[in-house]
């Protein structure tokens, strides 16, 4: 059996913080993060609080960027299966260019080392020692 009975008071009512969670402030400012990648946590935290009157402080802004940034590309433990791509890519892309990464014994991103043609013509031609 429904008892529908609300037994708050005006008290109750008045001492109401408006609550909101890294993740929502994040996909709040996803777009803007979008738009203009260098969009500082400090500009998260002032747009913010002229839009909901409600105070952020630094370490919140920054967090709510990491999560718009997760949310524009995905986790970063999950980006890393790209690296393999991408060098096939600069490779095929680019003349000569060099692009070799290396991952853990489990299977971890461990580093990449990227050479583009174009510097290993300068390089090779004694160019740089010229001058």
């Amino acid at each position: 059996m429904l008892r529908n009975e609300h037994l708050h008071n005006a008290e109750d009512a008045s001492n109401y913080k408006l609550t909101f969670g890294n993740k929502q402030v994040g996909l709040l400012f996803k777009n803007r993060i979008v738009d203009k990648p260098e969009y500082l946590p400090r500009d998260i935290c002032n747009d913010f609080e002229h839009a909901f009157q409600c105070r952020l402080n630094y370490s919140q802004g920054w967090r709510a960027k990491e999560k718009a940034k997760e949310a524009i590309t995905g986790p970063p433990s999950m980006t890393f299966h790209l690296v393999p791509w991408m060098c096939r890519r600069l490779v095929e892309a680019i003349p000569n260019t060099r692009a070799i990464w290396t991952s853990t014994d489990e299977g971890k991103f461990k580093q990449l080392f990227v050479s583009y043609g174009c510097s290993i013509a300068v390089f090779r031609s004694g160019y740089l020692s010229q001058s």
